[in-house]
């Protein structure tokens, strides 16, 4: 006899499960991109919209107003959940 026989590796690679998982990920990526989106489109465009909704004569008093006002539904935003 030869002696030398291959042991299989202690942990196999199950496709179905990895397939699995990688899904799992996609979606919670998703998920997650989903739940955020409202704070991505607010800092985005509150250059745009500041003027409109915090009327004043200084514009870094309007965009100070918006970055307050997204602070306060940053902070507050675990309390809804």
């Amino acid at each position: 006899m030869s002696g030398t026989t291959a042991t299989p590796p202690a942990h196999p690679i199950e496709f179905d499960d990895a397939k699995r998982r990688l899904k799992a990920i996609f979606i919670g990526s998703v998920g997650n991109l989903v739940e955020w989106y409202d704070f991505y489109a607010y800092t985005a465009f509150a250059l745009y919209f500041a003027p409109h909704f915090f009327p004043s004569n200084d514009p870094v008093v309007q965009q100070l107003n918006a970055a307050t006002l997204f602070a306060a539904g940053f902070i507050v935003r675990p309390l809804g959940g």
